[in-house]
């Protein structure tokens, strides 16, 4: 995805963040972020939601 955004550079600009939900989450993806100067914002884990009462 980022190497998509970097062609649309010149319409859109460079982001300075990726937002990703925790199934996203790997080394690879995070050493991919940094290399093109983005700010990886992922997800590390779930937390537990509409717990009964």
């Amino acid at each position: 995805m980022l190497e998509a955004l970097g062609k649309l550079e010149d319409q859109f600009g460079k982001p300075d963040a990726l937002l990703a939900d925790n199934g996203y989450f790997s080394q690879d993806n995070v050493n991919t972020c940094v290399e093109h100067g983005t700010a990886p914002l992922i997800a590390l884990g779930r937390e537990a939601h509409h717990l009964p009462i």
